[in-house]
């Protein structure tokens, strides 16, 4: 979108002797190639929209450091939006500021007049931002567009001062993710209830909640991490009767436990006594961050066994952990003792009656370790004695539903699967769990990550 053939007119040539079906699918063969998309959006016509539908899918404000560049292209996508009616329905995702620079946000009015333009959007980022120093307009755009029903994800990642009131309103959202998300004092579920009555704010297409039944779990899938007091003022504004956000049925949760402190474990608890009839499928998340990628620090606190309540969800199909490496070598870190004690509770309530009806745990573990240590790292992860104990308490009749133990090893160096150092760590991991590998498939596989810039 930086250069002006992004926003050309298309080429006034309709004569093309491709038929239009042909036309797309060799323009979709390079969507992620935008200077390729931008060239071939000059050759006619035909060629014109379905570059566009590729170039403009995707759009992200704040993505520079320079503020006045990012100014400028902000308001210059206002006025191409203006001039073609045909692009604002083509964005289907929009991120809204960047840790590299939020400054500029709070001073360029044209972001205000780009959010209503955008009716089509499915996917809502709004990260690294102040919501006091947003002028009023500002504000007001960004709940709007929170507001549309088109909007089936809303992304909030370190976004302070925030009145969350209004989201409990928002009955389109499918995936709600919150991450460092701190809402305004005055709002705050600490603050007495002083954030009823709910924002009566009318919808800008307005969409009444589709009537479910109730016993069963909503299509709405949770993430969060590092929120304890934006998730308690959730709670206590989706508790209200005018509320329509199924906070308490959703059908997925991921926990993200980079720092599970106490306030943390308070708001996990209100939600668990509410939710747990309805998960089905459950995440817990060591490393959503940079810093919990190396080796735990004295000051990010243990994982507690509240954290995996595995025995609580009567409907859990699926489970997933995220990890590192450097976890499960870290005392009170570590992720088997917490599912041993879940899986010998599931047992004991289990013994006499159905199955557990979870079929398939994945875990996903990462290596960030140097180069040398690798080899050495992955052979020794699979030795650990947490495998042998996993392996005997999934063999049992009460978890007979398992159909698949996924593991899997994501490192930051290209190997292959003839390496010596990866057939050594799988081979330890296949014999640790030779019981399960009986009967069930047990699974073990690398993905190789190379991309350092998150």
């Amino acid at each position: 979108m930086e250069s002006q053939s992004t926003f050309l007119a298309p080429p006034e040539q309709p004569n093309c002797p491709l038929p239009q079906e042909l036309i797309d699918s060799l323009v979709d063969l390079v969507q992620d190639d935008h200077e390729t998309l931008k060239a071939l959006g000059l050759v006619s016509s035909a060629w014109y929209l379905q570059t566009r539908v590729h170039l403009f899918h995707k759009i992200s404000l704040g993505e520079t450091q320079d503020a006045r560049s990012n100014t400028l292209r902000c308001e210059r996508l206002y006025h191409v939006l203006k001039q073609h009616a045909e692009l604002p329905r083509l964005i289907n995702r929009l991120t809204l500021g960047d840790e590299k620079n939020t400054q500029w946000l709070y001073s360029c009015p044209s972001i205000a007049r780009v959010l209503p333009l955008l009716i089509s959007i499915t996917q809502l980022v709004l990260r690294d931002m102040d919501w006091d120093r947003c002028f009023p307009p500002l504000q007001i755009e960004c709940y709007n567009a929170m507001a549309r029903s088109t909007v089936s994800k809303l992304v909030l990642i370190n976004v302070t001062n925030i009145d969350l009131t209004p989201l409990a309103q928002y009955h389109h959202v499918e995936d709600l993710i919150m991450q460092d998300v701190r809402p305004s004092a005055a709002t705050s579920a600490t603050r007495g209830g002083a954030c009823f009555p709910l924002n009566s704010r009318a919808l800008l297409d307005p969409q009444p909640p589709t009537v479910l039944d109730p016993t069963r779990p909503s299509e709405l899938r949770l993430t969060f991490g590092q929120c304890a007091e934006a998730l308690k003022t959730l709670i206590a504004c989706a508790s209200d009767s005018e509320a329509t956000l199924p906070l308490f049925r959703p059908w997925a949760i991921c926990l993200g436990t980079a720092a599970f402190d106490e306030g943390m474990q308070e708001a996990w608890s209100l939600l668990v006594d509410r939710c747990a009839p309805f998960v089905m499928a459950y995440t817990i998340h060591q490393n959503e961050t940079k810093q919990s990628l190396v080796e735990p620090s004295a000051s990010v606190p243990p994982l507690p066994p509240m954290a995996l309540p595995l025995s609580r969800f009567p409907r859990l199909r699926g489970i997933l952990l995220v990890s590192t490496y450097h976890h499960f070598w870290k005392d009170g870190h570590c992720v088997f003792p917490h599912l041993a004690r879940e899986l010998n509770e599931i047992q004991a309530i289990r013994s006499f009656g159905k199955p557990w009806d979870v079929s398939h745990i994945v875990f996903d573990i990462d290596f960030n370790v140097r180069d040398d240590q690798l080899a050495g790292a992955m052979v020794s992860l699979a030795s650990h004695s947490g495998w042998q104990t996993l392996d005997l308490l999934l063999s049992d009749s009460s978890v007979s539903k398992i159909e698949e133990v996924t593991i899997g090893f994501s490192v930051k160096r290209n190997i292959s699967e003839g390496d010596t150092e990866w057939q050594s760590a799988k081979g330890a991991l296949l014999r640790a769990m030779m019981n399960l590998g009986r009967s069930k498939a047990v699974k073990v596989d690398f993905e190789v990550d190379l991309d350092d810039s998150e």
